[in-house]
Protein backbone atom coordinates (compact mmCIF):
# COMPACT_ATOMS: atom_id res chain seq x y z
CA UNK A 1 0.00 0.00 0.00
CA UNK A 2 1.23 3.88 -0.90
CA UNK A 3 2.00 5.97 1.78
CA UNK A 4 0.88 9.72 1.92
CA UNK A 5 3.94 11.62 2.91
CA UNK A 6 3.01 15.11 4.98
CA UNK A 7 5.23 17.66 6.31
CA UNK A 8 3.69 19.77 8.67
CA UNK A 9 4.92 23.12 8.98
CA UNK A 10 4.36 25.06 11.96
CA UNK A 11 8.01 26.36 12.82
CA UNK A 12 11.42 27.04 11.70
CA UNK A 13 12.91 23.39 11.86
CA UNK A 14 9.24 22.11 9.96
CA UNK A 15 9.72 24.77 7.36
CA UNK A 16 13.68 23.68 6.76
CA UNK A 17 12.84 20.17 6.76
CA UNK A 18 9.99 20.57 4.34
CA UNK A 19 11.90 22.38 2.03
CA UNK A 20 14.61 19.77 2.20
CA UNK A 21 12.95 16.89 1.47
CA UNK A 22 10.65 18.74 -1.23
CA UNK A 23 14.44 19.77 -2.90
CA UNK A 24 15.53 16.28 -3.10
CA UNK A 25 13.51 13.29 -2.32
CA UNK A 26 12.26 10.77 -4.41
CA UNK A 27 8.82 11.37 -2.68
CA UNK A 28 8.39 15.14 -2.41
CA UNK A 29 5.71 15.66 1.22
CA UNK A 30 2.51 17.41 0.61
CA UNK A 31 2.95 20.74 2.69
CA UNK A 32 0.70 20.81 5.37
CA UNK A 33 0.47 24.64 7.24
CA UNK A 34 -0.67 24.71 10.68
CA UNK A 35 -0.57 27.36 13.11
CA UNK A 36 1.74 27.30 16.20
CA UNK A 37 -0.24 25.91 19.29
CA UNK A 38 1.67 25.36 22.24
CA UNK A 39 -1.10 24.68 24.52
CA UNK A 40 -4.43 24.14 23.01
CA UNK A 41 -7.90 22.38 23.28
CA UNK A 42 -8.23 18.53 22.40
CA UNK A 43 -11.48 20.35 20.06
CA UNK A 44 -9.41 23.11 18.80
CA UNK A 45 -6.13 20.92 17.61
CA UNK A 46 -8.88 18.51 15.92
CA UNK A 47 -10.63 21.38 13.85
CA UNK A 48 -6.86 22.70 13.17
CA UNK A 49 -5.67 19.08 11.57
CA UNK A 50 -9.32 18.42 10.13
CA UNK A 51 -8.83 21.71 8.39
CA UNK A 52 -5.44 22.03 7.19
CA UNK A 53 -5.51 18.31 5.54
CA UNK A 54 -6.99 17.81 2.38
CA UNK A 55 -10.13 15.67 1.78
CA UNK A 56 -8.34 13.03 -0.29
CA UNK A 57 -5.89 12.23 2.26
CA UNK A 58 -8.35 12.02 5.18
CA UNK A 59 -10.57 9.61 3.25
CA UNK A 60 -7.77 7.52 1.43
CA UNK A 61 -7.07 4.08 3.50
CA UNK A 62 -3.29 4.66 3.09
CA UNK A 63 -1.33 5.25 6.41
CA UNK A 64 0.42 8.62 6.16
CA UNK A 65 4.09 9.31 7.58
CA UNK A 66 4.22 13.18 9.08
CA UNK A 67 7.37 14.98 9.65
CA UNK A 68 7.41 18.22 11.83
CA UNK A 69 9.52 20.29 13.40
CA UNK A 70 10.48 21.00 17.47
CA UNK A 71 9.35 18.73 20.04
CA UNK A 72 7.06 21.52 21.79
CA UNK A 73 4.38 20.36 19.15
CA UNK A 74 4.28 17.03 19.88
CA UNK A 75 0.60 17.12 20.90
CA UNK A 76 -0.13 17.49 17.61
CA UNK A 77 -0.10 13.63 17.42
CA UNK A 78 -3.55 14.07 19.42
CA UNK A 79 -5.05 15.53 16.39
CA UNK A 80 -3.16 13.73 14.02
CA UNK A 81 -4.59 10.12 15.71
CA UNK A 82 -8.08 11.51 15.72
CA UNK A 83 -8.38 12.94 11.87
CA UNK A 84 -6.02 10.19 10.56
CA UNK A 85 -5.54 7.23 12.15
CA UNK A 86 -9.28 6.48 13.79
CA UNK A 87 -10.31 7.09 9.49
CA UNK A 88 -7.94 3.83 9.46
CA UNK A 89 -8.28 1.28 11.81
CA UNK A 90 -11.16 1.04 14.28
CA UNK A 91 -9.01 -0.20 16.95
CA UNK A 92 -5.07 0.20 16.94
CA UNK A 93 -2.15 0.60 19.63
CA UNK A 94 -0.02 4.09 20.04
CA UNK A 95 3.39 3.66 20.05
CA UNK A 96 5.32 6.65 22.19
CA UNK A 97 9.09 6.55 21.43
CA UNK A 98 9.91 9.42 23.16
CA UNK A 99 12.20 10.10 26.04
CA UNK A 100 9.82 11.90 28.29
CA UNK A 101 5.91 9.68 28.51
CA UNK A 102 3.90 13.14 28.22
CA UNK A 103 1.85 12.31 30.81
CA UNK A 104 2.16 15.10 32.96
CA UNK A 105 -0.15 16.62 35.41
CA UNK A 106 -3.17 15.24 32.76
CA UNK A 107 -5.68 14.47 35.17
CA UNK A 108 -7.97 17.08 37.01
CA UNK A 109 -11.72 16.66 38.66
CA UNK A 110 -14.11 14.77 36.71
CA UNK A 111 -11.56 13.10 33.76
CA UNK A 112 -8.38 14.87 31.82
CA UNK A 113 -7.71 18.12 31.11
CA UNK A 114 -9.05 19.57 27.77
CA UNK A 115 -6.10 21.66 27.87
CA UNK A 116 -3.05 19.56 25.64
CA UNK A 117 0.88 20.69 25.17
CA UNK A 118 3.85 18.16 24.51
CA UNK A 119 3.91 16.68 27.73
CA UNK A 120 0.56 16.46 28.34
CA UNK A 121 -1.54 14.50 25.45
CA UNK A 122 -0.47 10.50 25.50
CA UNK A 123 -3.76 9.86 28.00
CA UNK A 124 -5.93 11.69 25.72
CA UNK A 125 -4.57 9.75 22.88
CA UNK A 126 -5.59 6.50 24.91
CA UNK A 127 -9.03 8.14 26.01
CA UNK A 128 -10.53 9.86 23.05
CA UNK A 129 -9.41 7.85 20.28
CA UNK A 130 -9.48 4.07 18.43
CA UNK A 131 -5.57 3.41 20.12
CA UNK A 132 -6.75 0.99 22.98
CA UNK A 133 -3.45 0.54 24.10
CA UNK A 134 -0.23 2.64 24.77
CA UNK A 135 3.64 1.65 24.82
CA UNK A 136 5.58 3.73 25.45
CA UNK A 137 9.72 2.95 24.70
CA UNK A 138 12.74 4.75 26.12
CA UNK A 139 10.83 6.60 28.33
CA UNK A 140 11.41 7.76 32.33
CA UNK A 141 9.64 5.56 34.79
CA UNK A 142 5.58 6.24 34.08
CA UNK A 143 4.51 3.82 37.15
CA UNK A 144 3.03 6.88 38.95
CA UNK A 145 1.10 8.04 36.31
CA UNK A 146 -0.03 4.36 35.18
CA UNK A 147 -1.59 3.62 38.87
CA UNK A 148 -4.86 2.05 37.99
CA UNK A 149 -4.38 1.36 33.83
CA UNK A 150 -2.06 -1.58 34.32
CA UNK A 151 -4.02 -3.61 31.05
CA UNK A 152 -4.24 -0.47 28.56
CA UNK A 153 -0.46 0.71 28.84
CA UNK A 154 2.78 -0.77 28.73
CA UNK A 155 6.27 0.25 28.94
CA UNK A 156 9.67 -0.11 27.67
CA UNK A 157 12.12 1.98 30.09
CA UNK A 158 15.53 2.49 29.04
CA UNK A 159 17.37 -0.14 30.94
CA UNK A 160 15.17 -2.52 29.32
CA UNK A 161 15.70 -1.13 26.39
CA UNK A 162 19.33 -1.47 26.45
CA UNK A 163 19.29 -5.18 26.91
CA UNK A 164 18.14 -5.15 23.07
CA UNK A 165 15.26 -5.29 21.40
CA UNK A 166 13.66 -8.73 22.53
CA UNK A 167 11.60 -6.41 25.10
CA UNK A 168 9.67 -4.83 22.17
CA UNK A 169 9.03 -7.85 20.44
CA UNK A 170 7.47 -8.95 24.12
CA UNK A 171 5.25 -6.32 23.96
CA UNK A 172 4.12 -5.94 21.01
CA UNK A 173 2.29 -8.97 21.12
CA UNK A 174 -0.42 -7.07 23.44
CA UNK A 175 -0.86 -4.61 21.19
CA UNK A 176 -3.39 -4.80 18.39
CA UNK A 177 -2.91 -6.11 15.07
CA UNK A 178 -2.81 -2.34 13.56
CA UNK A 179 0.22 0.57 15.51
CA UNK A 180 0.12 4.12 15.23
CA UNK A 181 3.99 4.89 16.17
CA UNK A 182 5.06 8.49 17.05
CA UNK A 183 8.90 9.58 17.28
CA UNK A 184 10.19 12.44 19.26
CA UNK A 185 13.88 12.28 18.52
CA UNK A 186 14.76 12.85 21.82
CA UNK A 187 14.97 9.55 22.19
CA UNK A 188 18.37 9.75 21.09
CA UNK A 189 21.78 10.77 22.43
CA UNK A 190 22.50 14.68 22.47
CA UNK A 191 25.49 13.53 20.08
CA UNK A 192 22.80 12.29 17.36
CA UNK A 193 20.57 15.58 17.04
CA UNK A 194 20.11 18.51 19.03
CA UNK A 195 16.58 18.99 19.89
CA UNK A 196 16.12 21.42 22.83
CA UNK A 197 15.07 19.06 25.65
CA UNK A 198 16.97 16.97 27.77
CA UNK A 199 17.69 13.92 25.51
CA UNK A 200 17.86 10.65 25.83
CA UNK A 201 21.29 7.96 25.90
CA UNK A 202 20.14 5.59 22.32
CA UNK A 203 22.12 5.79 18.97
CA UNK A 204 20.10 6.31 16.40
CA UNK A 205 20.78 2.40 15.12
CA UNK A 206 18.49 1.92 17.92
CA UNK A 207 15.73 3.85 16.71
CA UNK A 208 16.04 2.43 13.14
CA UNK A 209 16.31 -1.19 14.48
CA UNK A 210 12.95 -0.76 16.52
CA UNK A 211 11.22 0.82 13.76
CA UNK A 212 12.11 -2.00 11.62
CA UNK A 213 10.69 -4.49 14.36
CA UNK A 214 7.55 -2.72 14.56
CA UNK A 215 6.78 -2.55 10.99
CA UNK A 216 7.85 -6.59 10.53
CA UNK A 217 5.12 -7.36 13.36
CA UNK A 218 2.33 -5.05 12.77
CA UNK A 219 0.90 -2.81 10.39
CA UNK A 220 1.49 0.54 10.26
CA UNK A 221 -1.83 2.99 9.94
CA UNK A 222 0.14 5.75 10.55
CA UNK A 223 4.14 7.34 11.64
CA UNK A 224 4.68 11.12 12.62
CA UNK A 225 8.03 12.01 13.52
CA UNK A 226 9.46 15.41 15.66
CA UNK A 227 12.21 16.78 18.00
CA UNK A 228 14.46 18.48 15.83
CA UNK A 229 14.96 21.97 17.09
CA UNK A 230 16.91 23.36 13.53
CA UNK A 231 20.19 23.42 15.58
CA UNK A 232 18.96 26.26 18.15
CA UNK A 233 21.97 25.99 20.97
CA UNK A 234 24.38 26.29 17.96
CA UNK A 235 22.85 28.87 16.11
CA UNK A 236 26.04 31.26 17.13
CA UNK A 237 28.66 28.58 15.89
CA UNK A 238 28.06 27.77 12.04
CA UNK A 239 29.90 24.70 12.14
CA UNK A 240 28.33 23.09 14.78
CA UNK A 241 25.07 24.27 13.16
CA UNK A 242 25.54 22.92 9.92
CA UNK A 243 26.39 19.48 11.47
CA UNK A 244 24.04 19.44 13.62
CA UNK A 245 21.36 19.99 9.95
CA UNK A 246 23.37 17.79 8.40
CA UNK A 247 22.72 14.99 11.08
CA UNK A 248 19.11 15.66 11.38
CA UNK A 249 18.21 15.45 7.84
CA UNK A 250 20.44 12.51 7.72
CA UNK A 251 18.14 11.22 10.16
CA UNK A 252 15.04 11.74 8.84
CA UNK A 253 15.95 10.77 5.17
CA UNK A 254 16.89 7.04 6.91
CA UNK A 255 13.47 6.89 8.74
CA UNK A 256 11.54 8.16 5.40
CA UNK A 257 13.16 5.16 3.49
CA UNK A 258 12.36 2.45 6.62
CA UNK A 259 8.53 4.41 6.49
CA UNK A 260 7.79 4.52 2.96
CA UNK A 261 9.22 1.30 2.00
CA UNK A 262 6.62 -1.09 3.54
CA UNK A 263 4.33 -0.86 1.65
CA UNK A 264 1.87 -4.25 1.14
Amino acid sequence: MDWHFLSLEMDLPSRLLGEHFRQTYVQPPEQITLPERTIVSRGKLIRIIEEAIPDYIKDSKAPTLCFSGHGEYHHYTYGLCKVLADRRSKRYGYVHIDHHHDMWDDSEKGGLRKELHCGRFVKSIRANTNASHVLTVGTQEVEKELEGNPAQYHHIPNHELEKGLFCIDSALQRLPDDVYVSIDLDFLSPKEISTGWPEGSFKKETLFCCLELIKERKRLVGVDVCGWDAGGQYRDDRMRYLSDARKAISIHHTLAGLILSTSE
